[in-house]
């Protein structure tokens, strides 16, 4: 599928900036093994594969009042308010039903109404939304979390280093809210950040040019590296 809107193209560390909706395609999944222990988070859920799965759980817990009844709708019974680790393949391909779903409504709704906004004017947009509750839900789903998800996803394919390391730092003020599960993820963000912030300037390069990898050699179907050590797990 097209991109629906351009991609983001400003990769800066800094925060603030307005986010678009990445080019959309599917990715393999897999079903991690193992999350963060203890209260604080382990190796593997700082890596990027698990990383995305955490992510998913932030934003699906915090909009879960809306998100489990329109796939319920749809016949996705297994969608629950919350899921494990070991759910995750089915909460991903969820998300990726509706950020498509709710960025082709807000489309339709832009092509048949002069007067409402698109999704590349997000101030504009999200004003007019407003005055609606529930289009207000979907907006904010879609322009607080549902474009970041997707533009994590589509990073760690494409081992955009920088773009991962905004997203991380994009969602810190998202994981500490009660919802998004802060006990665990909040400080997973911060220690995210700082790893890549802290590493010494030749060991970085290494690290943001091999930041994910592809199983099959292929460009743009990168995974985490915690992905090879899950299949070596399933293989042993």
């Amino acid at each position: 599928m097209a991109a629906m809107i351009d991609s983001p193209t400003d990769t800066s560390l800094t925060k603030g900036r307005e986010r678009s909706a990445p080019g959309m395609s599917h990715a393999d999944t897999h079903t991690p093994l193992h999350g963060p222990t203890g209260g604080v988070p382990s190796h593997k859920a700082l890596s990027d594969t698990h990383g995305t799965c955490h992510i998913c759980h932030m934003g699906w817990r915090a909009y879960a009042p809306m998100l489990v009844p329109l796939m319920q709708a749809i016949g996705h019974s297994e969608c629950k308010a919350d899921f494990s680790v070991s759910d995750f393949n089915s909460y991903d391909h969820a998300m990726r039903i509706l950020v498509e779903g709710v960025a082709r409504y807000f489309i339709f709704l832009a092509d048949q109404h002069d007067g409402m906004p698109r999704l590349t004017q997000p101030t504009n947009f999200l004003k007019r939304c407003e005055h609606n509750v529930d289009l207000q839900w979907l907006a904010r789903f879609l322009h607080d979390f549902g474009f970041l998800y997707w533009d994590m996803r589509q990073s760690v394919r494409s081992n955009s280093s920088a773009e991962i390391d905004l997203i991380w730092r994009e969602c810190v003020s998202f994981m500490h809210t009660s919802e998004a599960n802060k006990t665990q993820y909040a400080p997973m963000a911060i220690m995210r950040i700082l790893w890549s912030e802290a590493l010494h300037p030749l060991l970085a390069r290494v690290y943001h040019a091999n930041r994910t990898i592809s199983l099959i050699g292929l460009p743009g179907s990168n995974v985490g590296w915690d992905m090879p050590i899950e299949k070596e797990n399933l293989m042993i």
